[in-house]
């Protein structure tokens, strides 16, 4: 049975954005991806309880624009059908 976590999950920050990017799993069951962000000016603040929703969709790469100077973490979930 193939794993459902997406793998190879890359962040790259730009200077006005991050650029979240992964590898689909190989499954069947995928139905969409959901990316999470948190961002807050402390580095141990970052939970991802306190995690919006920024992307529900079928790609596996995704852009996130930023103006401020926070720490920021991104989760990425598999949605199955």
């Amino acid at each position: 049975i193939a794993s459902l976590d997406p793998a190879n999950m890359r962040v790259t920050a730009m200077q006005e954005a991050f650029v979240v990017e992964w590898d689909a799993p190989a499954s069947r069951f995928v139905d969409h991806y959901e990316v999470y962000h948190h961002t807050h000016a402390t580095q141990s603040s970052l939970s991802r309880s306190s995690a919006s929703l920024v992307y529900s969709g079928n790609n596996t790469i995704f852009v996130k624009p930023v103006d401020d100077n926070n720490y920021h973490q991104f989760w990425v979930e598999v949605s199955t059908i």
